[in-house]
């Protein structure tokens, strides 16, 4: 069984800046503390964005699970993953443990909720 969900996942449209939000919330029998890395992937018809933006050298040698965005959640943690605007984006969450093992790969495809100007 899972012991991360997404929840409560909503897409705030701004000028030229997308950015997806939703509530990392742990859901293991204990409640331990999990710890790790968040990459967030916009996939879109002219491409793709990552977040957090690894550098140039980074993305040539491939994605390391340990350059993105770190996480310890206990019960809820918010994430904020900011992109440029696209056309109906998709977006593949990976979270990864400290130790590389992937967590969790959810793919969120909306309908969102929506924030700001559609």
């Amino acid at each position: 069984k899972k012991q991360l969900r997404l929840e409560d996942t909503t897409l705030e449209t701004r000028e030229d800046r997308q950015t997806v939000r939703f509530n990392l919330v742990n859901t293991s029998p204990d409640a331990q503390k999990i710890a790790g890395h968040i990459f967030v992937i916009q996939l879109h018809a002219q491409g793709m964005g990552v977040y957090p933006t690894p550098k140039a050298t980074e993305l040539a040698e491939g994605l390391k699970f340990n350059v993105g965005e770190s996480f310890a959640v206990s019960r809820l943690r918010p994430v904020e993953a900011p992109f440029v605007l696209a056309k109906e984006p998709r977006f593949l969450v990976l979270l990864f443990s400290r130790e590389g093992d992937l967590l969790t790969r959810e793919e969120l495809t909306g309908p969102f909720k929506t924030q700001g100007n559609p």
